[in-house]
Formats: C-alpha cells, structure tokens, sequence
C-alpha cells in the first residue's frame, strides 16, 4: 500500500485484505504509478523450473503428459493425488490461505529441487483471501496479470 500525495493506492495484494484495508481508511486505488516496493517484479522468487498453474481437474491430465514421456514432474496443490506417480512429487498444501501464504515459497524450492521439467501449480479460489497467494504464484510462473480485482468478500 501506498499513500503518497494524498491517495491510498493498493500496490499489491498482501495479508491484509483489500476490504479489510478500505474499511478502515475508505475507498483504495488499484495499480497506477507507484514506488518499487519488494516483490513487485513480474518474476519475484519464481523458481528456476517453470511454473505452469492449472485447474485442479486438469493436474493428472497435465502431469501424465510429462509422465508419458518419462519426465519428471512436480505438484503444488490443495489436496492428495488421485493416484502416485513414478517421477511425480506432490505437496498437498491445503486449503487454509494463511497455511499455503505461509509456506509458498519453502513449497516452492523443495519442488524446484527435484530435478523435474515442470511445477503445475493448482489454481487458487478467486476469491480475496487467496488474492495474495494468486499474485506471487503469477509472479513465480511469468503470468504476470492484475489479480487485484478478484472478487471482495
């Protein structure tokens, strides 16, 4: 957040909800020109491996075409595997957003660490609470994207 001449401007989203923000100091500008604040690169702590964030349906279906061909692959999701894989490794890091916020980037490395080809990435709720975490898993994959305008409430 910033609130540089006169207007309080959200840079990006953080633990602090924007609603929770505004219901304390009022209306917030989104975006506009604002001061380098850490993270604010499109490719913040993006690991060395790409990060590709896929629907939660489609997880096996993207990592079993890596699988096919033998490579190895790396999961971050919200819950367990169908089915283990030979060359999958899979985090589960649940579905309480302070808990995954927490641990992104520690879950981030471990899997980078792998030897794997690619990261699928499970998307997120797009909702506020998880608008933080979908801001910095864009950033990890090169996305990039205004996540700011997720859905209050």
């Amino acid at each position: 957040m910033s609130c540089l001449d006169n207007t309080a401007r959200l840079l990006r989203p953080g633990s602090i909800t924007r609603s929770q923000l505004e219901s304390v100091i009022g209306p917030l500008e989104v975006g506009g020109p604002a001061p380098r604040t850490p993270g604010d690169r499109q490719l913040h702590y993006a690991p060395s491996t790409p990060v590709e964030i896929v629907a939660s349906d489609d997880l096996e279906a993207r990592a079993g075409e890596h699988l096919a061909r033998e490579e190895k692959v790396a999961v971050l999701a919200m819950r367990p595997p169908l089915h283990t894989q030979r060359h999958m490794t899979w985090i589960n890091a649940g579905k309480k957003p302070d808990a995954y916020a927490h641990n992104l980037y520690s879950h981030l490395r471990t899997l980078d660490r792998t030897g794997c080809v690619r990261i699928f990435v499970q998307s997120v709720p797009p909702d506020e609470k998880w608008a933080a975490i979908l801001d910095r898993l864009q950033r990890a994959s090169g996305m990039g994207g205004d996540s700011l305008e997720l859905s209050v409430g």
